[in-house]
């Protein structure tokens, strides 16, 4: 299996959003319609034993109005039966432009597929990430890029902190910045500089195939030839669920790739990808799955398992 993606390729990782401090509001509805459910029955059948139709008349008016304090149930509470602990999939869509020399102005959709172990301690949530698949597909039909399977297979798991509210009638998950590197080791990720020269010992072959970097194949009409890249990127996810199973959100990200090398002179004037800001272009989907489903399972079902 190979992954075809249009020239100037970004691979970008991250979980989701919107925070709201509102943990109170359902329950503390839902209690005050029982409350009112119970006190007002009570006093409906107290009135009819004593006879008194004024009994009854502020009974059933007690009841009535305890049942219309029941708005909507918020569901679990978050803070105490933690409903998002288990396993999910999730798919991530990141979109970016390329200006390549000779192909001009590349427009590139990066699709990851994903595993999650999500566990929720309180409103705090630990993601751990394990990437299964990705496809990035451009608008170009004049040079696309080879991504080997070596490349998904060497990328490790990643683990991510967030936290999870109440918000209105259902819940709103947020993750802090989050940043990667591929192929690359840095003391601090966020700050370092991305080395420049393949031999500096920070860069590392993580699809092992004896080249700097990750390598990218370029093949078309106009430019072919292998390019060997390192990346790094930042995330910042924002999303909502109206229950336990499934939370969709947008996606802000950021990426910075060095070419350190490629075959072909023409290639290593390939610029790094520019992100775009559009939400209907950059967003997420956490869809809850079987303990038993692993990687192979998410991707045979992905056209069906993440539609809105």
């Amino acid at each position: 299996m190979r992954f075809v993606i249009a020239f100037g390729m970004t691979v970008g990782l991250a979980i989701a959003a919107c925070s709201s401090s509102d943990e109170t509001l359902g329950t503390g509805e839902s209690a005050g319609g029982a409350a009112g459910s119970i006190q007002g029955g009570a006093a409906g059948e107290a009135g009819a034993a004593t006879g008194g139709a004024a009994g009854d008349a502020s009974g059933g008016a007690a009841g009535e109005a305890g049942a219309a304090g029941s708005p909507l149930d918020a569901g679990p509470d978050v803070a105490t039966e933690a409903p998002f602990t288990g396993t999910w999939a999730v798919l991530l869509v990141m979109t970016s432009v390329t200006e390549a020399p000779v192909v001009g102005k590349t427009v590139n959709e990066n699709r990851t597929v994903g595993r999650v172990e999500q566990t929720q301690v309180g409103d705090k949530l630990t993601i751990k990430l394990k990437v299964c698949d990705f496809d990035i597909g451009g608008d170009s039909t004049m040079v696309k890029v080879v991504v080997p399977d070596a490349f998904v297979a060497g990328l490790p798991e990643e683990t991510i902190e967030g936290s999870v509210t109440v918000d209105g009638g259902g819940y709103a998950m947020v993750t802090p910045k989050f940043w990667q590197v591929r192929s690359v080791e840095l003391a601090n990720p966020t700050t370092d500089a991305l080395p420049t020269d393949p031999t500096d010992p920070r860069v590392k072959d993580w699809d092992k195939d004896g080249k700097p970097g990750m390598t990218i194949q370029a093949e078309g009409s106009l430019v072919s030839g292998d390019m060997y890249v390192i990346q790094r990127t930042w995330t910042e996810l924002k999303g909502a669920a109206p229950g336990t199973d499934a939370i969709d959100g947008t996606i802000a990200w950021e990426s910075e790739q060095v070419l350190l090398d490629a075959t072909n002179p023409v290639l290593k004037m390939v610029p790094s990808p520019t992100a775009t800001t559009e939400p209907e272009r950059n967003y997420f989907r956490f869809r809850r799955i079987d303990a038993v489903q692993g990687c192979a399972d998410i991707v045979a079902m992905q056209d069906t398992l993440f539609q809105p």
